[in-house]
């Protein structure tokens, strides 16, 4: 196996693991903030700090569980360019450490 094909299945391993993390916890957030809202799980409370008072409902976590999953739908959207910048970019690394090295 040549070295670009070592270096695509490396990139492509990483980049399934990470697209693996953004779906569940993406998705766990989502389901969290859904469940605050049906369920009226809405927390009133005071901030010990600073004497204002704080709503906890399920927004934030839906918000957050939102763009996590809007990004994975970008990732698998712009994969095949994303493996060529990154293929382009270990190729210059690899170029100039051996620069760097003396080696060929």
């Amino acid at each position: 196996m040549s070295e670009k094909q070592r270096l695509l299945r490396k990139i492509k391993t990483e980049y399934r693991w990470v697209n693996v993390v953004l779906l569940c916890i993406g998705g766990g957030l989502i389901i969290l903030g859904v469940n605050r809202f049906i369920y009226g799980k809405i927390e009133f409370g005071v901030n010990a700090r600073y004497l204002q008072p704080v709503v906890i409902s399920g927004g934030l976590p839906l918000l957050v569980g939102t763009i996590l999953l809007l990004c994975l739908v970008y990732r698998v959207i712009k994969r095949n360019n994303v493996m060529k910048q990154q293929l382009e970019i270990d190729e210059e690394e690899r170029l100039e450490f051996r620069r760097r090295t003396g080696r060929k």
